[in-house]
């Protein structure tokens, strides 16, 4: 029997250490080096070299049996330098020419005209446990929009790296602007032959865990972005140039077609968002696959399928085509706040256009109304219109408020319910018809069965709605069993139930927010509540909770309050511990499923 109370705690200790990232790595980077040269006839030059020893089965079986290198012939040569695997006894096993296959990258399969784009499948051969793979290759660029130095890096990956080296290497007349976040490592900087290096060397660098709701900014991971920009101005008139472009003849003629039965300018907006996002699928090709360059925007209509940028491109066009004046929206990571940056670190891309005085801001990729608060929390945005390039980060945070105030008759026939819900907040933003519909359905959906509703009210940035449902009672035994109904938007659409009480990363939440609660719950003269009252006060830098359950002869009042006053809790203080604490609270507090005799 004490053996197999050691047996258990033993697994329980090891599975512990395993969700806190303790666990060992499936393998180690020996050495990591990442080179760019920009010479200056305008050519570019990518080096890469690792070494990488396997620990695990995983590791070569899923992790890193094979690399993948994708590169554009049509102005890139890949040369593979060396690679091959020194076995744990020392063998020296070098990779075969049947190790190195091009293959269609998976992001072109769907677009003809990228089926050039190759994808190198590098194999590495002999692995088994103790192997260290060597690999080094070559990317040399002809010059395009890759010539200006352009380099976003973030240095970690899914294994420890033990020395990560980094090296950019520009012309001697030029400057380098750069920016190495969460590390004090300064480069050594050198010219020589017309050449200025800068090297940087990092040592022991974790691994990348696996955390939910992990900040897009990673605050904790060293990240190296550098340009030779002057400023954002001269990076982002990449796109003011597209804004000046002529319209094509043909992309006029079909959008006003597309928009001949809209009465409004907000209904041409949204026949032409709509025609964006429906008919004009995605391809994941990256701005570097493409040397920065776009297809026309009328080819780009004619193929039915476009990057992210090129449907952008498109999008824009097409509403100049009916007289609005749409903008570029570029969003990079608050890390890089006062920074110049080049093109590389955006981090999205958005098209502004107003109408009825009142500003959209719209995904090209999928159909997404969002507000400018929701886009620029913890972001950095700016603006590139015709003829000025401005950041237009708000001062706002991002913030959400749901209430709802629900009157519940139990009865022989089940469970009447009469209730109103607010919704208000700067993250959301109405320009779809149907959004009001579907955001009602998402909100009234843990009622039970709607007998009637109403939008009451329902602007851009705040919806009130009116509604009846029936829900029945789970018979157990004697008892009677009824799970209080929440909105299944706000922190209940968040599982942060998952959370850990140990944690590594910041833990970034999508908006602060606030939920409120008031039930009145009338109970049958036959039947009682079982749930004791509950009073719980709780309130720390995280925000607070407030719950309280009282009954009274046979009517029940529960309320209950959350406020979450923070967005990004570091694991360093107390904050997320205390965030924890009020989850836990909120999520746990005995007034979930009432029981009633």
């Amino acid at each position: 029997m004490k053996q197999i109370k050691y047996i258990f705690f033993l697994l329980i200790g090891t599975l512990y250490a395993i969700s806190n990232g303790y666990a060992q790595s499936e393998a180690d980077f020996i050495r990591l080096v990442k080179e760019f040269t920009y010479k200056p006839n305008g050519e570019f030059e990518f080096h890469y070299n690792k070494i990488l020893k396997l620990k695990t089965h995983k590791a070569f079986n899923s992790l890193y049996g094979e690399t993948f290198v994708v590169y554009n012939p049509d102005f890139q040569e890949l040369k593979i330098n060396e690679s091959y695997t020194r076995q744990a006894d020392g063998t020296l096993i070098q990779a075969p020419q049947n190790a190195f296959n091009e293959v269609l990258p998976s992001t072109a399969a769907d677009a003809p005209a990228y089926n050039h784009i190759k994808e190198m499948v590098i194999t590495h051969t002999g692995l088994e446990l103790g192997a260290t793979i060597y690999l080094d290759y070559t990317l040399s660029s002809k010059p395009s929009f890759l010539s200006t130095p352009d380099i976003d890096e973030v240095l970690q990956e899914l294994s420890p790296v033990k020395e990560y080296v980094l090296i950019v290497n520009i012309p001697e007349n030029q400057e380098l602007h750069y920016t190495l976040s969460a590390s004090k490592v300064k480069p050594e900087i050198t010219v020589k032959e017309g050449m200025k290096s800068y090297r940087w060397k990092l040592k022991n660098i974790p691994a990348a865990i696996s955390e939910p709701y992990q900040s897009s900014n990673k605050y904790d991971v060293p990240r190296l972005t550098a340009c030779t920009y002057t400023s954002v101005n001269q990076a982002l008139s990449l796109f003011q140039k597209n804004l000046v472009l002529p319209i094509d003849p043909k992309i006029k003629e079909f959008t006003r077609q597309l928009v001949q039965n809209a009465a409004t300018e907000k209904d041409k907006l949204i026949a032409v968002y709509e025609y964006i996002t429906k008919n004009i699928s995605t391809i994941g090709l990256t701005p570097e696959n493409l040397a920065y360059t776009s297809r026309p925007p009328f080819e780009v209509l004619e193929s039915a399928y476009g990057t992210k940028t090129e449907k952008a491109d498109l999008f824009i066009a097409m509403l100049k085509s009916i007289d609005l004046k749409p903008a570029y929206v570029i969003v990079y990571p608050e890390t890089l706040k006062d920074k110049i940056k080049g093109i590389k670190p955006r981090q999205d891309i958005f098209v502004k256009v107003e109408t009825d005085s009142q500003p959209y801001f719209l995904s090209p990729d999928q159909q997404n109304t969002t507000s400018l608060e929701a886009i620029a929390s913890h972001k950095e945005v700016w603006v590139v219109r015709e003829d000025q390039i401005q950041n237009i980060t708000p001062s706002n945070p991002a913030k959400m408020t749901f209430n709802c105030d629900a009157d519940i008759h139990f009865t022989d026939e089940g469970v009447h319910t009469s209730a109103s819900i607010t919704t208000s907040g700067n993250t959301l933003n109405d320009l779809m018809p149907a959004f009001s519909k579907q955001y009602k359905s998402t909100l009234t959906r843990n009622f039970g069965t709607l007998i009637n509703s109403e939008i009451l009210h329902s602007d851009p940035n705040q919806m009130e709605i009116k509604f009846s449902s029936q829900n029945t009672l789970q018979q157990a035994g004697d008892y009677l069993l009824y799970n209080l109904p929440v909105l299944p938007t706000g922190i209940h659409s968040w599982q942060l139930n998952m959370l850990n009480s140990d944690r590594k990363t910041a833990l970034e939440l999508p908006y602060l927010l606030e939920e409120n609660y008031e039930y009145t719950i009338h109970l049958p003269e036959n039947k009682d509540l079982k749930n004791k009252n509950i009073e719980i006060h709780l309130k720390n830098k995280a925000g607070s909770v407030d719950i309280s359950l009282k009954q009274e002869n046979k009517t029940v009042k529960i309320k209950k309050n959350l406020i979450l006053s923070k967005r990004v809790y570091q694991p360093s203080s107390q904050e997320y511990g205390q965030l924890r604490e009020l989850i836990t609270s909120w999520l746990s507090n005995g007034t979930e499923d009432l029981i009633i005799r």
